[in-house]
């Protein structure tokens, strides 16, 4: 039975049973706080050993504006996650004689002018060459609206594209390869997407807080999605079209979901024993089907995250050690990989590297005064730099200006937030880079 352990910035542990020593449980404690206290995580959290969950948490806020905090039970959008559960479903097809893997994959594809070389493996290990469908500006405007795109809007986009490398002789992560399975599984089963991943995976694993459309989910336990979430600043997440990323990232879950979702595949209740090892084995230098595999501490550990506006996810699972870890966040973040892997390393009594903050440098004023001046970002955009003891000043177009401390002669950030700034010589003078979560603007001065 679940009992309340402790409480810690506005978040809820529980424990079911802990197989843990004390002294590496409050280490996990310890490494997750440090995270926090720097404003890189914000989200819920579960840990298992053995099937046995040691660690399931809930930090910060839900939804800032209404003070709810997170718990186990919040649902997020897990984006490219989505992956490994369409390479699951294909497999499942191939399992009832559906599909050949090595067959080229227009075969099962109506009135799609791919290249013959191209097999259904090459999508699934995304070794096929395709431009990824993030490369086109349309595709990218859709993302950002709730315009109807049908699938076959989306790949008109990129089908008759020339391909980046021969099919099957380099890895490369493109969502194309997983938009086209999406379109074959449609093809195949004559129902949408959403209804096959439905009957394939979500029923039989009884993952009742899974779905798609997470912009018309109706739950108490739904994460608002935020672009930057901290002291400084709070930005709701632009609305993401769902709709559009199906196959290749239009899942939502919750912890409990995704951990009956490792009990599925630990116990083979999706895939046979044989087919789920060669899901899970490299065909390439990173990727198997629908999983990236890597080397941990000797050991291959299947893997995958999801990164969108206003949410991100990492799941893993060590199966020779049977240590399953599942991060979900509702902001954008760069961090969920990095904090999950430092929690491997406590769990096979290895110490975790602790997240540190950035040092301030002092930098002659002389350099400081070279970044001086207005950079052009687009024609609706500026950013100001002035200097001011030492730091320098940033304002945005009319904006709040805002103290950026140096890091090194050329960088420069804002003190425990996911923000910064850096410039470069170039032959046509000075530029400058703002980095701000996921999103980067570039530009190059114009004015002194």
């Amino acid at each position: 039975m679940l009992k309340y352990f402790s409480f810690l910035i506005g978040s809820m542990i529980f424990l079911i049973s802990n197989p843990l020593s004390a002294q590496r449980h409050d280490l996990v404690d310890s490494l997750l706080s440090a995270y926090i206290d720097l404003n890189q995580f914000n989200g819920s959290v579960l840990i298992s050993k053995n099937e046995q969950i040691v660690h399931l948490a809930g930090y910060g806020f839900k939804n800032k504006e209404l003070g709810e905090l997170h718990t186990p039970e919040s649902i997020f959008p897990i984006g490219s996650l989505t992956k490994s559960f369409t390479g699951i479903l294909i497999l499942q097809l191939h399992q009832e004689g559906l599909i050949d893997l090595d067959a080229p994959a227009k075969n099962y594809l109506n009135g799609v002018e791919i290249s013959e070389e191209i097999t259904v493996s090459h999508l699934l290990s995304h070794s096929s060459g395709i431009p990824d469908a993030l490369e086109y500006e349309e595709y990218i405007n859709w993302l950002f609206t709730d315009t109807p795109v049908n699938i076959l809007q989306v790949i008109r986009l990129f089908e008759k594209a020339d391909l980046k490398f021969k099919p099957g002789t380099k890895f490369s992560y493109s969502n194309s390869n997983f938009i086209l399975l999406g379109a074959i599984v449609e093809n195949l089963r004559q129902v949408p997407f959403q209804k096959a991943m439905q009957d394939y995976i979500l029923d039989p694993l009884e993952m009742r807080n899974s779905g798609f459309d997470f912009s018309n989910l109706l739950d108490e336990n739904k994460s608002v999605l935020y672009s930057m979430l901290s002291p400084r600043k709070t930005q709701l997440a632009p609305s993401w079209n769902f709709k559009l990323t199906l196959a290749d990232g239009g899942l939502h879950s919750s912890l409990a979901d995704l951990f009956k979702f490792y009990q599925g595949l630990k116990y083979n209740k999706l895939l046979s024993k044989d087919l789920a090892s060669v899901s899970f084995t490299k065909k390439n230098d990173s990727y198997g089907y629908g999983w990236f595999v890597e080397d941990k501490l000797g050991v291959s550990v299947i893997n995958h995250g999801g990164n969108l506006e206003g949410a991100t996810s990492f799941f893993a699972w060590d199966p020779v050690n049977d240590i399953c870890i599942i991060l979900l966040s509702n902001t954008t973040s760069t961090m969920l990989e990095r904090i999950s892997w430092n929690i491997y390393s406590i769990l096979n009594n290895k110490l975790p590297e602790f997240p540190k903050e950035k040092a301030r440098v002092t930098v002659d004023a002389e350099i400081l005064n070279r970044w001086v001046g207005i950079y052009q970002i687009s024609d609706k955009l500026q950013i100001t730099i002035s200097e001011e003891g030492g730091n320098l000043l940033l304002q945005i177009n009319d904006g709040v200006m805002e103290t950026f401390y140096p890091e090194s002669e050329t960088s420069f950030f804002i003190p425990r937030e996911d923000v910064s700034v850096s410039f470069k010589k170039t032959e046509d003078g000075i530029q400058i880079r703002y980095k701000e979560g996921l999103g980067t603007k570039v530009g190059d001065k114009i004015e002194h």
